[in-house]
């Protein structure tokens, strides 16, 4: 799964049936830092070390599957392998994803 950030601030789900991955991916064209963040906050918590926890209710909405219990299933599946890693965080029911900026977008201020 690749949560996107478009360069309207506008929040995307790319491969949402890829478990393998999990990352955000920023184009940060005609966006500020702190636009990006904002959008990035509606998914949970941005920590200062290049991460968001997403919340799992915010991921199941913007992955649209809501109900399917097979996606879910799949998801959960995909937490109980990153749980030992430290990528999971059960009281907050987030996921730990890593944002991915544009290679050349090394300045990142707000």
């Amino acid at each position: 799964m690749i949560i996107t950030v478009s360069e309207t601030g506008e929040l995307g789900l790319d491969a949402p049936d890829d478990f393998r991955r999990f990352e955000i991916q920023v184009n940060r064209v005609g966006i500020t830092v702190a636009q990006i963040m904002a959008a990035l906050r509606t998914l949970g918590e941005v920590s200062d070390d290049g991460h968001v926890w997403v919340g799992e209710p915010a991921l199941v909405k913007l992955a649209g599957r809501e109900g399917n219990d097979a996606w879910l299933a799949r998801l959960a599946a995909m937490k109980d392998k990153a749980r030992p890693f430290g990528w999971v965080d059960d009281d907050r029911h987030a996921i730990r994803a890593h944002i991915k900026w544009p290679a050349q977008d090394d300045n990142r201020t707000a």
